[in-house]
């Protein structure tokens, strides 16, 4: 009978063992992925539906900075909205940046370039890049 009762605390403890081993990597996983996804933020409300590919000058955020800012558009008013929007605004030339992600694994960037005379838009562009480890 001694050896019976010596045993229960063995097998309390390998299982106790065995549980910590399935369910700590797993509860981790799950609490890393939240930890992840409240970290990572999002791309701005600007940029709904712009986005589809990485790329140098993404054709589809160029095209969409130029039809929210067509020609013409007053410069404070671009400025105004991207900077409402998140983006900082380059304080020597007419550029603008806005980064999300946690920096691990990715950081996304969406860029905007523009050219004005007289206070007014005369051309757009941006882009659209990421970085990854």
């Amino acid at each position: 009978m001694t050896s019976t009762l010596s045993r229960r605390p063995i097998l309390k403890t390998a299982l106790a063992l065995i549980l910590g081993l399935v369910l700590l990597p797993g509860a981790s996983f799950v609490a890393l992925g939240l930890w992840f996804e409240q970290a990572e933020g999002a791309p701005p409300q600007l940029a709904d539906g712009a986005l589809h590919d990485f790329g140098v000058r993404n054709e589809n955020w160029s095209r969409h900075l130029a039809e929210t800012f067509p020609v013409g558009t007053p410069e404070a008013t671009v400025t105004a909205r991207l900077r409402e929007e998140g983006f900082e605004i380059a304080p020597t030339n007419r550029s603008a940046r806005y980064e999300w992600g946690s920096g691990f694994p990715c950081v996304y960037t969406l860029t905007a370039t523009w050219s004005a005379e007289s206070g007014r838009v005369t051309e757009i562009s941006g882009d659209y890049l990421n970085a990854c480890m």
